[in-house]
């Protein structure tokens, strides 16, 4: 019988023992970090890089307002002292601005922080032809759906500046990379890089509103655990403040602003 019971309590104690290490095994897979993006949380990253604030499409609109003569739309003391300025500048000659916002409206809230630099560009006859424009900063957002703590950059030319021309049509670069936390999908937080490359993107000096062009986007995001999401897409501009996303898995979705 002592023997009996030791053999009981010997496999009492291992069973204690299997038991212990299956719930710690299977505690640590319910804590263990996401290992991918879903396609709701990429969809939103390149959402919020093209509509919300510190995103493309503001930074083609307050070009375009900046460049607008039109009296329709009033400018803020920011574009109006650059566009004071841009009127006065010479063939070759640089204009430098800085600039910083921050708002809350609604649930969103963000920082952003801005150091843009315009060339005027000349033909041989010192006919004003295009700018040149460089630029970089930060953005710090919060909203609903992700947060996000990035650095900017943006390098464009922008043509139809003659007073002939009905049409602005930029052609650019940009980069968004810095670190992201989403609120949907697995709710990852990752680090992240975009690039945009553009085609012609044509804005309406009347409206000053994209008409059409597109942007092909390559997306990159770092997980903690070390796994990496590579993603391709096209942004295709539909006028009328629309817009198509295409992502090279055949998906699509649109964002409006």
């Amino acid at each position: 019988m002592k023997n009996l019971k030791n053999h009981l309590n010997t496999k009492t104690l291992f069973l204690g023992l299997l038991t212990l290490l299956f719930f710690s095994c299977s505690d640590d897979d319910n804590n263990s970090p996401p290992q991918s993006v879903t396609d709701e949380e990429i969809n939103e990253v390149l959402r919020s890089s093209l509509v919300d604030e510190g995103g493309i499409i503001p930074d083609i609109d307050f070009m375009s307002s900046t460049l607008s003569n039109a009296s329709s739309r009033p400018s803020n003391s920011i574009t109006k002292n650059l566009n004071d300025n841009l009127s006065l500048a010479n063939c070759n000659q640089t204009i430098m601005q800085s600039f910083s916002n921050s708002n809350t409206i609604g649930d969103r809230s963000w920082t952003i922080s801005s150091n843009w630099s315009w060339t005027l560009n000349c033909d041989a006859q010192n006919n004003s032809i295009s700018f040149d424009l460089d630029g970089n900063g930060t953005l710090d957002f919060d909203g609903p759906n992700l947060s996000k703590d990035i650095n900017r950059t943006h390098d464009f030319n922008i043509t139809g500046i003659e007073p002939a021309s009905t049409e602005w049509i930029y052609n650019a670069n940009h980069t968004r990379n810095g670190l992201i936390q989403s609120n949907i999908g697995n709710q990852n937080s990752m680090t992240t890089n975009l690039v945009y490359g553009s085609t012609d993107i044509v804005v309406s000096k009347s409206t000053e509103q994209i008409v059409s062009g597109t942007f092909e986007v390559d997306f990159t995001a770092t997980l903690p655990n070390g796994n990496t999401v590579i993603r391709g897409a096209t942004v295709v501009f539909n006028g009328n403040q629309t817009a198509t996303v295409i992502l090279e898995n055949g998906n699509t979705f649109e964002v409006s602003w």
